[in-house]
């Protein structure tokens, strides 16, 4: 079994991949298949990740996961500088930690583990960029923790509360970080929770779970667990035999 049976020659493969990690919102939105999975990790060390901005790597990290390039992790983890200065990097480098969650070796996880909690959220656009740490920290999970990112809105929710009474801005600031450690931290856990549950499953047991996960018939309705849940099941296929998910899906 194969993720893709190779169909573009490499001239149109590279205009595939151009279209699709640059083209932006005209660009397609799925992942170009037909590819031979080396040109796809040679394009994302040659363009994507010299060239990329914040939405270019969301795109880039829909195509590794759809063909498991594990090769451009540690490239990749050049990104990340010190604690970044503007959304733009804070975006990109909070990507990398994603993509470090899905396809690092441990040591590679826990240099994105530890970027998150020493240089994103030391950086000082951390609250405007709040979503990506949780992006970033359920990819790592079962690595990592939600105590760093829980304290440091915990504070910030301290410094603004006398201040919601001075300006609708502030206001709006405050009640922006209290529903962030309402619900949007609470979402996380649960969805953390879940991913470790599903990770101890074997694959018997879990090709059935994982399916139903996957078509939103088991378990919180989230898009990343979703497509891991679907990537997970297709590793196992590959691994042993693609019988047992093909049944599933039957």
């Amino acid at each position: 079994m194969q993720i893709t049976r190779v169909r573009l020659l490499p001239a149109q493969a590279n205009e595939a991949l151009e279209k699709f990690v640059f083209g932006g919102h005209y660009g397609p939105m799925r992942p170009p298949r037909g590819i031979a999975p080396p040109q796809v990790s040679e394009f994302v060390k040659r363009r994507a990740i010299l060239e990329g901005d914040a939405d270019d790597l969301a795109k880039t990290m829909e195509l590794v996961r759809f063909y498991e390039r594990k090769d451009v992790v540690e490239p990749m983890l050049r990104l990340l500088t010190p604690a970044p200065s503007t959304p733009e990097e804070f975006r990109k480098q909070a990507i990398v930690c994603q993509i470090a969650g899905d396809f690092g070796e441990p040591a590679e996880i826990q240099k994105a583990v530890q970027h998150v909690d020493n240089r994103l959220l030391g950086s000082l656009v951390v609250v405007q960029e709040v979503p990506y740490v949780f992006a970033a920290l359920l990819a790592l999970a079962p690595a990592g923790s939600l105590d760093p990112i829980e304290k440091c809105l915990k504070e910030e929710q301290k410094r603004l509360a006398p201040l919601q009474r001075k300006s609708d801005q502030d206001l709006m600031a405050y009640d922006r970080v209290t529903a962030f450690l309402r619900n949007d931290l609470e979402r996380t856990r649960s969805l953390i929770a879940a991913k470790k549950k599903y990770l101890a499953l074997k694959p018997d047991e879990g090709t059935p779970i994982l399916v139903k996960l996957y078509l939103s018939r088991e378990g919180p309705p989230d898009p990343y667990l979703q497509v891991w849940a679907a990537r997970r099941v297709r590793g196992w296929a590959l691994e042993t035999s693609p019988e047992p998910a093909r049944n599933e899906f039957r």
